[in-house]
């Protein structure tokens, strides 16, 4: 199992990160494609990423034959409650000008494979997940 963690791979694919529509497009093309090469070598893998438009998620989904879409349902308010980077305080204050959900629209999935509440434990999304894959006979 592999993690491409969106943070760590930005700072690689984009080192001074500026949000652009047209860099997020960028960046969720190269991540979408690296984990594409890793599904082809049997791997799976696990994207820890926002990817705010439908069309990066459905680009993922027509590339590999194992999709799996993970949608926790979190409202706005929820996730500046849980802002540990302090995006939604930089948002607010003008310093961030691109964040999904306040200045940058935020697609939610139409039909994702697994809905998680945000408000649930960890634990349960994760068994959920668990369970889904296990039903798939992905794992």
């Amino acid at each position: 199992m592999v993690v491409l963690e969106s943070d760590k791979m930005r700072g690689i694919l984009t080192p001074e990160p500026t949000y652009s529509e047209k860099e997020r497009e960028q960046f969720y093309r190269a991540i979408i494609l690296i984990g594409e090469l890793i599904t082809r070598s049997g791997m799976n893998v696990i994207f820890d990423a926002t990817a705010n438009q439908r069309a990066y998620r459905d680009q993922a989904r027509s590339l590999m034959r194992r999709f799996v879409e993970v949608y926790v349902d979190c409202p706005l308010e929820i996730c500046m409650k849980r802002d540990p980077k302090g995006i939604y305080r930089r948002a607010m204050s003008g310093k961030a000008t691109t964040v999904p959900g306040v200045q940058a629209s935020y697609e939610p999935p139409l039909h994702p494979e697994i809905t998680l509440d945000c408000q649930n434990p960890p634990e349960a999304g994760a068994k959920a997940i668990v369970n889904k894959l296990k039903m798939l006979l992905y794992i």
